[in-house]
């Protein structure tokens, strides 16, 4: 969720008040392959929304492969 925020929309900020988290502002490997896999999976459910919202004109089996390949991307 914060990585979607922060790479679709702005990002986060934290007051001097507040104790920020250790990982925020970090820009490691890590957290640019769990960026990266977030938007990935994102990406694949608004493709899958839309084959849903399209099931009449769209055959079974490419429903059902782009399922597969959802759930690979979101494991």
């Amino acid at each position: 969720m914060f990585s979607g925020y922060e790479n679709f929309i702005l990002k986060m900020t934290v007051d001097d008040r507040h104790q920020k988290l250790s990982w925020m502002d970090k820009m490691d490997v890590n957290s640019i392959r769990n960026k990266v896999a977030s938007s990935i999976v994102a990406i694949s459910s608004v493709h899958l929304l839309r084959l849903f919202m399209e099931t009449e004109k769209v055959a079974d089996n490419k429903i059902m492969w782009s399922v597969i390949i959802h759930l690979a991307f979101f494991i």
